[in-house]
């Protein structure tokens, strides 16, 4: 189950002990049932934190049934609510005449719930905030540090990173705040979709200079299907190749690491792997993603790791 619940202690001493005990079953009509079995602590002095990676439908469900049995066995206490991938924050607004706008509609279901504090992590719109109630969100800047720069160091294939690249518009703001805290450049791309919302080209708008390096990490928010990094990838290697400088101390060749807060896989990893040589991160990996792809990915946060980035933000 991809939703757990812990009993916090006020001194962060130990943020997330055991977790609670619950189990949980779907029925053969789709239906969910779940049972707090035991772990819940009786001192109001320690609070509850639901960690929920919600995937699906179901994920969803699951976490609204837990909450109410939860609030059956302690009454109005605070529940914190860890969720790291927003769903439907994707589907921020209202595009065209007759659709759904799905982000508020999960914004209603989760502001029902009565949570002290819904913690997101590197939330893919900014609307996301101004519909969650008492949303506090978690910056890529903490997250990358946390997956790619455990020592301040960053050293992927051996090499200190270069330069951090955004990959489009949308993903300005997170690189460059991992730039600005790691010291170095950032190297803009520019995105291209049909109208059918296909991406059909990548170009770069920085020139690039001896200060880039050859060592470049990109930095995004969501990794889905990955069309959009395997384009970057021929983006980037060209930039590089076209350079004006030629140092003699120059790599040939560029190389390229790929950081997304939250990574779905849908095609696997095979051919990000071959481009992205540095390496994958990821700070969460859906759990719809193979056993082999959440092994070859760096960085995942654990249990601990979204307790101590929640609750210390």
């Amino acid at each position: 189950m991809s939703i757990k619940v812990f009993t916090v202690d006020p001194s962060y001493d130990r943020p997330f002990p055991d977790p609670v005990d619950i189990n949980h079953r779907v029925f053969s009509g789709g239906e969910i049932d779940v049972r707090i079995v035991n772990g819940v602590s009786n001192n109001p002095a320690r609070r509850l934190c639901i960690l929920a990676h919600v995937w699906s439908a179901e994920d969803l469900m699951t976490l609204v049934l837990i909450t109410e049995a939860l609030r059956k066995i302690r009454g109005d206490g605070p529940i914190d609510l860890i969720m790291p991938y927003v769903p439907y924050a994707r589907q921020d607004r209202r595009c065209n005449s007759g659709e759904a706008f799905g982000l508020k509609v999960i914004a209603d279901m989760i502001n029902r719930q009565g949570y002290r504090a819904v913690y997101t992590a590197d939330a893919h719109s900014v609307a996301a905030g101004a519909v969650i109630d008492r949303m506090v969100d978690i910056p890529a800047v903490r997250l990358a540090t946390a997956c790619v720069f455990p020592n301040r160091r960053g050293v992927v294939s051996d090499r200190l990173i270069t330069a951090i690249v955004a990959p489009d518009a949308g993903a300005e703001k997170r690189a460059l705040e991992v730039a600005i805290a790691h010291k170095l450049p950032l190297i803009q791309c520019i995105k291209h979709r049909n109208r059918g919302g296909q991406v059909i080209g990548v170009r770069s708008a920085t020139t690039i200079t001896e200060e880039h390096g050859s060592n470049w990490l990109v930095v995004d928010d969501i990794c889905d299907g990955g069309a959009t990094f395997s384009t970057l990838h021929s983006t980037l290697t060209s930039a590089y190749a076209g350079r004006s400088f030629k140092a003699i101390s120059d790599s040939s060749n560029v190389t390229l690491s790929l950081f997304t807060t939250h990574s779905i896989y849908r095609n696997g990893t095979d051919e990000l792997r071959r481009l992205y040589t540095g390496g994958l991160f990821s700070a969460n990996v859906s759990e719809k993603a193979d056993d082999y792809t959440k092994n070859v990915v760096q960085g995942s946060l654990d249990p601990n790791d979204w307790c101590a980035a929640a609750l210390w933000t």
